[in-house]
């Protein structure tokens, strides 16, 4: 697991769940899909993130 994508995802889900608990209608999918294309944008690969959140839910 890398440490910067840990830290990326922890930021990212923080902005991300008050959106989400106000009952935005989003979908896990679209969220998900929020989520790499921001980790993209921040130079992070798919792959960083992936490994991040299988480890994370083992």
């Amino acid at each position: 697991m890398s440490v910067r994508g840990l830290k990326f995802l922890d930021k990212w889900v923080a902005k991300q769940l008050p959106i989400v608990a106000r009952g935005d209608p989003i979908s896990v999918g679209d969220l998900k899909d929020q989520l790499m294309t921001a980790a993209e944008k921040a130079g992070i690969p798919a792959d960083e993130i992936n490994a991040s959140l299988k480890a994370s839910s083992n």
